[in-house]
């Protein structure tokens, strides 16, 4: 078990000192914070200046000064003005930012817990700091701030004095996660689910995502991997000789195992049983993720009474199964992203007893080769549960009303439904499902 407790001796003074190495000329260079978006730059603040696939950052150095920033971090071939900026000259400004996360996590002494998975990452993520954050001084990645350009961004935010961080860690292609243990090695590392999201982007299919995900526990920092027991893909595990634990919501054999309880839950962690745990859900996906949350806490040290006590007070992120009622209708906002996996579980856990089901589903994106296959999937689920189903996009579910555009769906929508209604509306983030829910409001 990985203990917590004198990480706060190791303190940064001075934590936004800015040192830099890639010169004959070392400098220091005090500053208040940092950018990468200059619509957002601060007085004080270091602006890096990122080349993209459709902006450069440097073109945009003059709005930069105007917006205070003390000095901006841009390529050493760079030619153009300064504005009155201290200028930080780099071969790759990207590069730069994320030595510097690198070498801030390094000086900090917190236990590092990174957290992936197809689905369910952000809510983990969540869940466990509202568990740890009762015992310990306690960072994480805001909202889903987890690429190789908002993760570091994110580590350079925390004050030096956490002792333990919690960082959400995203991929899209393979080599994402193992670039980033390498910026942020990992004590501690959580594998949510294994299912068909980004897929193609991975030739290989799932097996090709099993192994990207997998490269989290790459690192020779980490010590611990924690996975469901039903993951599967057992021989890429085995390419990791780590310790592993396992947690369930289904199978005994985990050594992290919940069960149903009377009006609550008891978790069996080998011959330790748990008080009776009581949640604010009871969708399986929720449980799912909490389950996973418990066994960071678990792992970093809390006791389950420790655990107990904040369990109730669990919440979901924005726009993740949310729940509001609007003249007798209940609507269940799950707008943030859509994979076969999430659509499956959101569609299966909703309300019974009530009135009429009737889903609002946009396309899924990023399946490739297998799009029509997953979506007629899906749409034969949905017609086996809803009254009624109305669609968004070129997403062929074979199922319902197919709309093109977010006004019609929800104009028909609204002729539609009544007092005692279950209305889910989800959808890839690009299909922009929420505009459909605002209709509502």
């Amino acid at each position: 078990m990985l203990q917590v407790g004198n990480c706060h001796k190791k303190k940064i003074v001075g934590s936004l000192l800015l040192e830099a190495d890639y010169f004959s000329k070392r400098m220091t260079l005090s500053v208040s914070g940092y950018a990468i978006d200059s619509r957002e730059v601060k007085p004080g603040e270091l602006f890096f200046a990122l080349r993209g696939s459709k902006l450069d950052g440097h073109i945009f150095l003059r709005q930069v000064a105007a917006g205070g920033a003390k000095g901006a971090v841009v390529e050493k071939g760079y030619r153009g003005e300064d504005f009155g900026l201290t200028l930080i000259r780099v071969e790759d400004p990207l590069f730069y930012l994320q030595e510097l996360a690198k070498n801030h996590l390094a000086k900090m002494g917190a236990k590092v817990i990174g957290i992936t998975g197809s689905v369910g990452k952000t809510t983990t993520k969540e869940f466990a700091w509202q568990l740890l954050h009762q015992k310990y001084r306690v960072g994480k990645t805001p909202l889903n701030k987890n690429t190789k350009i908002s993760l570091p961004l994110s580590i350079l935010s925390f004050t030096g004095k956490e002792e333990v961080v919690i960082l959400e860690m995203g991929m899209t292609e393979k080599g994402d996660l193992a670039r980033l243990v390498t910026i942020a090695p990992l004590d501690i590392a959580l594998i949510t689910h294994i299912s068909l999201a980004h897929v193609e982007f991975f030739s290989k299919g799932l097996m090709g995502i099993a192994e990207g995900k997998m490269e989290i526990f790459s690192h020779p920092k980490t010590e611990l991997a924690l996975i469901p027991f039903e993951i599967g893909f057992e021989d890429i595990l085995s390419r990791y000789p780590l310790k592993k634990k396992r947690f369930s919501t289904k199978d005994k054999r985990a050594d992290f195992y919940l069960r149903k309880k009377g009006r609550g839950f008891v978790i069996y962690e080998g011959e330790l049983v748990s008080p009776l745990l009581f949640f604010p859900f009871k969708e399986s996906h929720l449980l799912e993720d909490a389950m996973a949350a418990i066994s960071i806490a678990r792992s970093v040290g809390m006791s389950y009474p420790e655990i107990a006590e904040s369990l109730p007070y669990l919440k979901t992120p924005p726009d993740r199964f949310e729940k509001f009622e609007k003249e007798g209708i209940l609507f269940i906002n799950d707008t943030y992203n859509a994979s076969p996996a999430s659509m499956r579980a959101a569609i299966t856990n909703l309300p019974k007893n009530r009135g009429k089901i009737i889903l609002v589903l946009g396309e899924m994106k990023e399946l490739g080769s297998f799009s029509d296959q997953s979506h007629q999937e899906i749409g034969k689920l949905a017609s086996s549960i809803a009254d009624r189903v109305y669609t968004l996009g070129g997403g062929d579910y074979r199922v319902g009303k197919s709309f093109q555009n977010h006004e019609e769906l929800a104009a028909s929508l609204k002729n539609e439904i009544k007092k005692g209604d279950v209305v889910l509306i989800k959808g890839s983030r690009s299909m922009q499902m929420e505009k459909v829910l605002r209709c509502f409001y």
